[in-house]
């Protein structure tokens, strides 16, 4: 009888229980940094290896990235016109893959639409490895929670302005907020495209601290922080976004750049300064 070898997933969850999935992905990952010593930037060709990938490929066509046996060697495939930061993440969210169970029973592909629990998991994977906690807090606090930071730390990370914003949130100890704007229509237009024109909308978010119900599709106003940054004006000021919210907020710190076809927003809430 054929005994399934343990994931190391499987292995991380039965040596302690108590972990999270994102906790046992990230304890895996953290060990794999380890094994190879690495550093920012890291090396990912190192660290797909030590995940068990043979080859990295570049295609001209077909999802972000893909991960399959071919004649016995694992390959993660990637898309180049992805450019070199979206395709190191690519790589190492392909790495994530190897972590779980059954990760080769079909072919795993990273795409756009809705993520799965196992992409999800991946995505954290990668986002430790190319982004590494030991180093990145640290990092952090030098630069600054703000989208000069955000490039200051993707230059250095060798990393997307994206996936380092997220990270900048989900490490931050703080309240802040990550909102992405794209432009597009909203569901409601679905079928009717033609007749509706696109607009620049929230496409989604990343916050931690306290902060009430995201409006998610809701568009900019002409003339607001966001539609000024669209139209290529770097944005640091205090302003109210609270046409993105399910309350008002009041006054915020407000960041915004345009990357691409895509607007990033770090809100922050103002510093009360005490009276003397």
């Amino acid at each position: 009888m054929h005994t399934r070898q343990l994931s190391l997933f499987e292995q991380y969850r039965f040596g302690d229980p108590t972990l999270t999935d994102e906790q046992v992905v990230e304890a895996i990952a953290r060990q794999i940094l380890e094994d190879a010593d690495a550093k920012p930037p890291v090396d990912v060709e190192v660290l797909a290896s030590a995940c068990g990938i043979n080859e990295i490929e570049q295609r001209q066509a077909g999802p972000a990235g893909m991960l399959f046996r071919r004649g016995g060697v694992l390959v993660a495939s990637i898309h180049a016109g992805d450019g070199l930061e979206r395709g190191r993440f690519t790589v190492l969210h392909e790495g994530g893959h190897t972590f779980l169970e059954d990760f080769l029973r079909t072919i795993q592909y990273r795409c756009a639409g809705q993520r799965t629990r196992e992409e999800y998991l991946c995505d954290v994977a990668a986002a430790e490895m190319l982004l590494p906690r030991e180093f990145f807090v640290p990092d952090l606090k030098q630069a600054g929670v703000g989208l000069q930071g955000v490039e200051d730390l993707a230059q250095h990370y060798v990393a997307s302005h994206q996936s380092t914003a997220l990270r900048v949130v989900a490490l931050t100890e703080g309240t802040v907020a990550l909102l992405v704007f794209k432009v597009a229509h909203k569901p409601s237009e679905r079928g009717r495209e033609n007749n509706c024109e696109p607009r620049l909308r929230l496409q989604w978010s990343s916050t931690t601290g306290s902060w009430p119900f995201v409006r998610r599709h809701k568009s900019a106003d002409t003339g607001s922080a966001v539609e000024r940054a669209w139209q290529g004006e770097w944005v640091s000021e205090t302003a109210l976004v609270d046409e993105f919210f399910g309350e008002s907020l009041g006054p915020m710190n407000v960041d915004a750049r345009r990357y691409g076809d895509t607007v990033l927003v770090l809100v922050r809430p103002r510093v009360r300064l005490l009276r003397r």
